[in-house]
This record gives structure tokens, sequence and C-alpha cells, in this order.
């Protein structure tokens, strides 16, 4: 008996293209924004001169229309002088859940995610599902690849204040060190990231700069931003002669100091040292950086024969001084 040919089941309708007043699309409601670059020169010219292909996802508000998806198409078509624009209107019977994964599968389509705008998707799915193994799950379905415990590293991301998220989302913070400043508090992230910023420090600058301060803070029983608001960092950072490559010198020195205070006695005993030796002008010896290592520089200047002839005495010092023989053996 041949099985009776039934028509395929249309599945329920997702939206409908609709045409909206630009001025009931409102641009506050944030809820479901996931991009973190504004909208663009190049948009808003492909708009004027295309059209606006690809529609942007909007939810019914009372009067009012939410986006779920397009927020820059719409600024980029009311930056273009639109009074009307055409969008796709999701059926009033999708619930929250369904608005995330369009909103996510939308902008996943559209290319690559940044760190923060992963900590978006992290934070809508969130609304509906408690568990990281389920966040995780949801967004894989929608495009955005992620496991549990990659979930609960954007969940911290997600919760730092907005000038760091910033510095992440152009790269000026790699993920790892933005995941521990969110464990620091939000005061002491922003404190470190103003400081990351002002220096333009690179990513194992950034790191040191964590590792010296939260050591200083326990070897001291401070709290962090005592030792972040410390009267002799801020004179470092407020000098006017000196450029940002002097002061992270001079900030890393002042730290390291702090934190392992024998290197101010070893500086310390290394002056005296020379002091004693009467080097003269034309001989100068200069440690290792940080006394970390053994190796020292030396620089003899001389014009004449005499000249030469003191330098000379001054390295037989050098040499045959139990002092600053001891350098090396500590």
């Amino acid at each position: 008996m041949t099985p009776e040919c039934k028509a395929p089941v249309s599945p329920r309708p997702l939206w409908t293209q609709v045409h909206v007043p630009l001025e009931r699309i409102d641009l506050r409601d944030t809820t479901y924004q996931i991009r973190t670059q504004p909208c663009t020169e190049a948009l808003v010219a492909s708009i004027e001169a295309c059209g606006l292909i690809n529609p942007p996802l909007l939810r019914k508000q009372g009067e009012r229309f939410s986006i779920i998806s397009g927020f820059r198409r719409v600024a980029a078509c009311r930056r273009c002088g639109f009074h009307r624009v055409q969008a796709r209107l999701v059926s009033p019977d999708l619930d929250e859940a369904d608005c995330i994964h369009m909103a996510v599968a939308d902008n996943a389509f559209q290319g690559t995610l940044n760190p923060v705008e992963i900590s978006r998707v992290v934070r809508l799915f969130s609304r509906c599902h408690p568990d990281p193994g389920q966040i995780g799950k949801a967004s894989t379905r929608a495009g955005v690849p992620l496991h549990g415990a990659m979930v609960e590293k954007f969940m911290k991301v997600s919760r730092l204040p907005d000038p760091v998220q910033e510095s992440l989302a152009r790269g000026a913070l790699t993920l790892s060190v933005a995941e521990t400043l969110a464990d620091l508090g939000p005061e002491a992230a922003q404190a470190l990231n103003r400081l990351f910023t002002r220096l333009k420090l690179g990513f194992q600058l950034q790191r040191e700069m964590i590792r010296l301060t939260t050591e200083i803070a326990r070897r001291e029983d401070l709290d962090l931003m005592e030792v972040l608001q410390a009267p002799d960092l801020a004179r470092i950072l407020e000098k006017e002669n000196g450029d940002r490559v002097q002061k992270t010198r001079q900030i890393r020195w002042y730290l390291k100091k702090r934190r392992f205070p024998h290197l101010t006695e070893r500086e310390a005993a290394f002056k005296k040292c020379l002091k004693a030796l009467k080097l003269g002008p034309g001989v100068s010896v200069s440690p290792p950086a940080d006394f970390e290592g053994r190796t020292f520089s030396l620089t003899l200047r001389f014009d004449s024969p005499d000249a030469l002839s003191h330098g000379k005495a001054a390295l037989d010092r050098i040499l045959t001084d139990p002092d600053f023989k001891r350098f090396f053996s500590t």
C-alpha cells in the first residue's frame, strides 16, 4: 500500500516584513545590543548607495519598537535622513529566549565577535539559562561556540566597568588580563586600566604591574587602591618632563623597590661603594637592571694619556676593592 503523501507542515512564521517610522524605533533600549563598534561612515555610504539590504530585526513594545538586531543599521538610516525603514518584525508569540537566540545568530552571521561582544552574548543567555553549561550549549546553537569554563570567564568580563570593557574591545587588554582585573574589583580594575592606557603598556608589563601592586597590598596589609593611589606613584605620573617610557621605567622601579625592599638596600650600598672608590668623572659603573643578574657595565672616557692613566688607576681600585666584589656573590 502506497503511503499517503502529506504536505510538509510549515514552521511558524518568525517575523513579517513591515515598514516602520524611524522615530518609533527606540535606540535607548540596548537590551539585545551585542556589537561594540558604532555606526561607520562606510555603512552609511553603503545604505545611501544601495539601500537597506538586510533589514533590522524589531520587536513591538506598545506603540514603539525595540531593536533585536540592527542597531548600527538603524543609526545609519537616521544619518541618511530616512523617515521610514523596512524591518523584520518578530512574531508576538516569540518569547525572550527566541529573541535572544535570533539576536545572537544574526550578529554571529555578520562576522567574528570580540571578547566584549561574546560577554554580551553570555549575559543575554544568562537571562534564561542559569547554568554555564546550558548557556554554552545555547550560545553554540546560535553560532557562538562556547563551553562552560569559557562562559564563566566571559561572565566575569561582562561585569567589568565600561572603560575596561572598551579597552578589551579595542585590543588594549587581553582576555586573561581582563579576567584578572575583574577579580580585583571595579575600582581597582579602572585604576589599573587608566595606568595601562596612560602609559600604553604592553601585555607583559600589564601583568607585571598587576602582580607587583597586588603583592605589595598583601605584603603591607593594604587595600589595593591605597597602593595605586600612593603619592610617590602619582608624582611620577604627573611629571611634566619625561616620556611614557621613562615614566614606565620609574614606576616599575618604584614598585619593585617597594615589593622587594632589599633592592633599595643594595642600591644604597652600591652608591656608597662607588663613592668610596672615587672613580673620577671619566669612569662610570652601572649595575644590572634591578640588580637581577651579575653583568655590570663600565664606561671609560679619556682625552689624553694622563686621563687614561687615571682611568686605569680607577679600574685597579675596582678590581681590588673587597666591597665591590661582594656584589658578585649576592
